[in-house]
This record gives structure tokens, sequence and C-alpha cells, in this order.
């Protein structure tokens, strides 16, 4: 046997890998974390999938799989490490997801050829559905594919023209060619992956439901002779935001002002919308709408009841945070919230309260008011199973 025909076979024999084998399926319910995503991109534009990939799931860390830098699917605890192979469809593509223990999904993603951000929020939806044990696997339990590997040969040797060269050339004239693994697609780390959010994610980020706490400090503007501190307290607010960013907000807002004795104190109801816009981890939220605040005052402690109506009018909520992600479907807005609002009573009349045998008002209430605090809201995402 020749040296070309030795070489060819180390080559072979270094080259082959047999193909995984898949353990036992673990039972339905049971919950997984993934955190490592090995794709097969099939005929979808790489790049394209990983920055709207990046922008659904940033904790996620994708590799391209068969390249020298993936991890293998076999070497983990099952669930944190997934295969997701993509194939075209006529209308559409269909997805694959297969776990290192067996457990297989396949989810047909309807659309035309090019839709990115269609496919990108299914994969993220079915991985969510995964880790929440959500979906049912299919029943058979399927095989990782074989890991492709590629290997480097040693060189040809240089012809020589010396007879003796010339006859062990005339006796194997198959010469192994040899084989360059080829140049390893850059693969981003986990944190590029957080960073790099594209402009036009939040069309496709899904409904998502926050929950906010806003202490805040109140100021009356005009009109009346009470300008200044008007109260202090806090809200309470729930808000709904859409996919494109459209805002749904009710809150209760309560304010307490105390002065010689007489205290008084208020509860807003409020309904607002806006848009709640995100940008990497800059979230802007500006909202307005409607409200009607009770009032009640009190004298040394006991309450004093005037047979008045509530304030009725409207306000204009301003809030601006830092956008971090704790969790695959939580996450916190912390910053500030700044607020104007107008109102009287159904009269049209601003109310000023004063003693019956004084002439100048102690305490004021209504007209416009700015409010400014601070804002904490999280915010849980109702992805799709």
């Amino acid at each position: 046997m020749s040296i070309a025909t030795l070489t060819l076979t180390a080559a072979l024999v270094v080259g082959y890998s047999a193909p995984h084998e898949a353990q036992p399926p673990t039972e339905v319910g049971e919950r997984v974390t993934v955190e490592i995503v090995l794709m097969r991109f099939g005929p979808v534009d790489p790049q394209a999938l990983r920055r709207a990939l990046a922008a659904r799931v940033p904790w996620i860390q994708l590799y391209t799989f068969g390249t020298p830098e993936a991890p293998s699917p076999t070497d983990d605890a099952p669930g944190r490490c997934v295969f997701v192979d993509i194939v075209a469809r006529a209308q559409g593509y269909s997805t694959t997801f297969i776990l290192s223990d067996g457990r297989a999904y396949h989810r047909d993603v309807m659309g035309g050829d090019g839709d990115i951000r269609e496919l990108a929020s299914a994969i993220a939806n079915t991985l969510a559905a995964i880790e929440d044990a959500a979906i049912v696997p299919e029943p058979e339990p399927a095989t990782l594919p074989e890991t492709p590997h590629t290997s480097v040969s040693d060189p040809p040797q240089a012809e020589s023209t010396s007879p003796s060269s010339q006859t062990d050339s005339n006796a194997s004239p198959a010469k192994s060619k040899p084989t360059v693994s080829p140049e390893p697609e850059h693969q981003p780390d986990a944190a590029t992956l957080k960073r790099h959010i594209p402009k036009d994610a939040p069309n496709k980020e899904g409904y998502t439901l926050g929950f906010s706490l806003a202490p805040a400090v109140a100021v009356l503007l005009a009109p009346g002779q009470l300008q200044g501190f008007s109260g202090f307290g806090g809200g309470l607010h729930g808000s709904l935001r859409f996919p494109r960013g459209l805002g749904l907000d009710i809150g209760v807002r309560i304010l307490g002002y105390e002065r010689d004795d007489l205290g008084l104190r208020r509860t807003r109801v409020g309904i607002a919308t806006g848009y709640i816009h995100r940008n990497n981890h800059l979230e802007l939220a500006g909202l307005a709408g409607f409200s009607i605040e009770p009032w009640q005052l009190r004298d040394a402690g006991e309450r004093i009841s005037l047979g008045v109506r509530p304030l009725v009018g409207g306000f204009a909520n301003l809030a601006l945070g830092y956008h971090a992600q704790v969790h695959n479907r939580l996450a916190l807005r912390v910053g500030g919230r700044l607020g104007l609002a107008g109102s009287t009573l159904v009269s049209g009349r601003v109310p000023e309260i004063r003693r019956a045998n004084e002439s100048s008002p102690r305490l004021g209430l209504g007209g416009f008011e700015l409010t400014f605090g601070l804002d904490l809201t999280l915010w849980i995402s109702l992805a799709k199973g």
C-alpha cells in the first residue's frame, strides 16, 4: 500500500463521526432552561436571523451547527442546549427542535420567503414553550444529526524527477487530495447579542403586562393663592403594552398633605393611553388620559363632611428609565416619572380650603399640578405558547 493511500485512509477515519445517540426522553411535563442553541440555518440569511433573534431572546448563545466553536449538544443537561433545523417550504419554513434527551418538536411557520421577523418570533416563542413544558414533544424520540467534521491531511510532497519517484507514482496513481476546513463563521458572544438590538425589533416583541410603583411629590402651579407643595404619596399602575408599542394604563394615585391640623387626602383614579418606546436598554413611556379624584378633609384627625363632589380632569405622564431583562419573560424598568394634570369640580371651580373665621386659604387642590418622582415597573411577557 502506498503512502498516498495511507494518507487518504487516515483522513477518512479522522473525518468520520458517528451520530449522537439520544438519551431516553424525560417526562413531558419537565421544565428546562434553554441557554445554548445550535442552529442549521438552511436557506435563511444567518446574519439577518441572528439580529432578529438577538432582539427577542438576547440571553441565548447562538452557534452555527457544525462549526469548531459550537459545543456538543450531548455534553450538557437536557434542554440547556437545543438543536434547531430550518427547512424552506412552499410557503414559509419548517422548523425542528431537538433536545439532547431525544425530545423533538416541529413547527411550521407561514409567510413568504425572507420573512425573518415571523421566523424569529416563532423560534423564540417555541423555545419559551419548551422551557415552560407548554407543548408536547413528538411521540417518537429523535436522534441528533451527525456533527460534520473536517480534517487537514499532510500536504502532498513535491514531485521528483528521479526514476524511483516515478516508479512509486506509477504504482499508486490515485493521490489523496488535501481537505481544508472552511473558515469558521464569526460567532458573536452573549454580550454582543445582548447589546445588538435592531431598530425595528419592538414590532415583534409581543404583548407585555406591567405593574408600576411610583412614589411622587405634587406641586400646585395655578390658579389660586397657594402655589407650591401640595402633597406627597404614590401610585400603583397596571399597564398593557401592545407589540407595536401602543400602551394602556389604569392607575390609582394617593396624595396627602397636612397644614395647621387640617389634613387633605386625595385618591385619583385614571385611565390613559399612549406609546411605550424601547431602544436597547432605554424605555420611554408617554401616556395621557382622564381622571376622577375623590378627596377627604380632616380636622385634628376627625373627618369633615363637606358634601362636595370629586375633582375631574385630565393628565399626561412621561416615564423614562433603564430597561433590564432579568428572565426570559421578566424585565424591569427603573427610572423617573413626571406628570402634569389639570382638574376642577364639576362646576368648573377650583376649591380652596379655609376656616370659617379666616379669609386666607389653608389648603388648595385642583387647578394645574406638577408631579415628579421615581418609577419602578415590572414587565411580564405574555408570549404565545
